[in-house]
């Protein structure tokens, strides 16, 4: 068994008696060969059964329909985006389709994807706002930024002050002002 997002080898079922000894969190993670902080989040979807044949559980969200014994991709690999794991809704699973944060900052991507929104575009008045704002980019992308000015930049919502944020229609926006662009 290998550390996260991998998966039984195919065609293995469940075997009745395979979880007898598990009495805990901590005894399924190790069965699992997973993190306990995998189990916490766990959210299963009670109305589709796993896709492994013969197998009496349901499957687990952001696992491709499939439980977690049979498969263990619901959770973020060390190292990749959302490996802090705040939880699913801060995962890929949760948030498919969206523009994700162009910063290279190593807390936003430890902690995921932006609850149920996309990145937020920053305005052409508010770019070199941006851009000087140290620590965002690593050297690379700052460049590439500044060598092309007609290239967009999208930001999380959390990278900015509430001040600087109107919230409607359950999702954030970044309207800029001159005021609050010098804040």
């Amino acid at each position: 068994r290998s550390e996260g997002g991998s998966s039984y080898p195919s065609g293995e079922r469940y075997e009745p008696g395979m979880l007898s000894a598990i009495k805990s969190e901590d005894d399924f993670a190790t069965f699992l060969g997973v993190q306990k902080k995998c189990i916490e989040i766990i959210e299963p979807m009670n109305d589709q059964p796993c896709k492994t044949k013969l197998c009496p559980f349901v499957a687990i969200k952001g696992n491709n329909k499939h439980c977690p014994i049979h498969r263990r991709t619901w959770f973020p690999l060390p190292g990749t985006r959302g490996d802090n794991m705040h939880g699913p809704s801060f995962f890929r699973h949760a948030n498919v389709g969206g523009r994700i944060c162009d910063c290279d900052q190593a807390s936003c991507r430890q902690a995921g994807y932006f609850p149920n929104q996309s990145a937020l575009a920053i305005p052409k008045q508010a770019r070199d706002v941006i851009l000087g704002t140290g620590m965002l980019f690593l050297e690379e992308k700052l460049h590439d930024f500044v060598d092309n000015p007609e290239k967009r930049i999208y930001l999380y919502p959390w990278h900015f002050f509430r001040r600087h944020l109107t919230f409607k229609n359950r999702k954030w926006s970044f309207t800029p002002t001159t005021r609050n662009i010098q804040q």
